[in-house]
């Protein structure tokens, strides 16, 4: 069997919106510090539900990925957290996306459950 040839990765940038921060240096700087993001549930009333923790982001600026067109009104939260972290890793990497070849671009991106609001239980 004849092997293909072999790819390399780079990973140029990086974005976080994370219970520990709403970006990069904000977690990283909690992970350091060895703090938690865990803490009594805020965003809806968990009072029925048998956990009252969870990991909330906290403090995040919705307003920045809500136009006043209306685009970005119907995301639920964790598109607002996806959007940040992807601009923040465009940033971190220097990326003009105006001169971007796609069949040389990649992402990679990782997230937590997600899809609704908790604040229409």
């Amino acid at each position: 069997m004849k092997s293909s040839p072999r790819r390399r990765v780079v990973v140029t940038g990086l974005g976080a919106v994370t219970p520990l921060g709403n970006n990069v240096r904000e977690t990283w700087q909690g992970l350091c510090d060895g703090k938690s993001g865990i803490g009594k549930i805020t965003i809806f009333n968990a009072e029925s539900f048998p956990t009252k923790i969870a990991g909330e982001v906290k403090g995040f600026n919705f307003s920045k990925w809500t136009r006043t067109n209306g685009t970005g009104l119907f995301l639920g939260r964790n598109s607002h957290f996806a959007l940040e972290a992807a601009g923040e890793a465009v940033h971190d990497a220097g990326i003009d996306i105006r001169r971007l070849v796609p069949e040389r671009f990649g992402v990679y991106f990782g997230a937590g459950d997600g899809g609704f609001d908790f604040s229409e239980y």
